[in-house]
């Protein structure tokens, strides 16, 4: 089953800023495009558990966390992080 990935303004705004700073452009926009894909594709086996529901995906240069709800057909994207430099 498909999810449907979401995120706030405040989120989006993260992932601008951190493409807009990197040194290496593309290597963000193919680390975010794969990062979607598999949130809309298989978010519960994605990344590790923080704990309680937020789940970590690394995949260089970002690291996004993110929470999965089931019952929604729902990802919710609740932060990036840039890892490069």
């Amino acid at each position: 089953m498909k999810y449907t990935v979401t995120a706030t303004d405040a989120v989006q705004q993260q992932l601008a800023d951190i493409y807009l700073r990197a040194a290496d452009k593309n290597a963000v926009q193919q680390a975010s495009d794969r990062i979607d894909v598999i949130l809309k594709f298989a978010p519960e086996k994605a990344g590790a558990e923080l704990g309680a529901d937020r789940r970590l995906l690394i995949l260089w240069p970002l690291a996004v966390v993110f929470r999965v709800l089931p019952d929604d057909y729902r990802v919710e994207v609740l932060r990036y992080r840039y890892l490069g430099r």
